[in-house]
């Protein structure tokens, strides 16, 4: 049976109208879980000053599922993230946020449209926006044993920088200074989970990973990110 265009219009009105619905009703339950989402939802993570003693050194990132992203300032103005096309189907890799979950590892480089983005994945991430211009660390934290987390990534930092880190053979390339962080559900300027802007210098950069463990602090893979010259 063929649907009539006026059927077809109500069923785009109801799926629209039932994102909306979605939406807001994450907006209204995130503050509800204060350890999972430490900082107001839809606004810039703060580099320090978190709600939650031991989580104020570094930018702390968690969703209820799905990776996060991190691309230039350019390519994040056409991110859809989850929209009515995903609704039905949100690991459809024809849209970016099943682009992003197709990333089953810790993380991978993504092509979207004339880009690159770096998808990472973990329940609860870290990030250091105070690092030199050459290079970023994105902490992803695989397990805890208490919730001084800034006490954890400080002693991460401290027993793996004098260690080599391992190349991953992937390398990114930045087109803008500007980049941002955000859940891969996410549209900027209307997000639902916290997301930060940073300035790192534009060009290519080497991903190179760094494996912590320590059985009374727990396990934190450290992805780091370095400026090359390329060839």
């Amino acid at each position: 049976m063929r649907m009539t265009a006026g059927r077809q219009l109500l069923l785009v009105v109801l799926v629209a109208g039932l994102l909306l619905s979605v939406r807001y009703c994450a907006r209204q339950m995130l503050p509800l879980t204060q350890f999972r989402h430490p900082y107001t939802p839809g606004v810039e993570a703060p580099s320090q000053g978190s709600i939650l003693e031991g989580m104020q050194e570094y930018r702390y990132f968690s969703s209820d599922g799905g990776p996060f992203v991190l691309m230039s300032s350019e390519l994040r103005r056409e991110w859809k993230g989850v929209g009515v096309r995903s609704l039905f189907n949100p690991l459809d890799r024809k849209t970016d946020y099943g682009k992003a979950c197709a990333v089953t590892s810790d993380f991978g480089v993504v092509n979207v449209r004339n880009g690159q983005c770096l998808v990472v994945n973990a329940d609860l991430i870290a990030l250091d926006a105070n690092t030199p211009d050459d290079y970023l660390c994105i902490y992803l934290l695989k397990s805890l044993k208490n919730t001084n987390l800034d006490a954890m990534i400080d002693q991460c930092i401290k027993q793996c920088e004098n260690s080599s880190f391992a190349n991953s053979a992937s390398t990114i390339e930045f087109s803008t200074d500007r980049l941002t962080f955000m859940w891969a559900g996410d549209v900027y300027g209307d997000c639902v989970y916290s997301f930060t802007d940073l300035n790192l210098p534009s060009g290519g950069y080497e991903i190179s990973t760094a494996d912590w463990h320590d059985p009374n602090a727990g396990h934190v893979l450290i992805v780091r990110l370095t400026r090359y010259s390329p060839p």
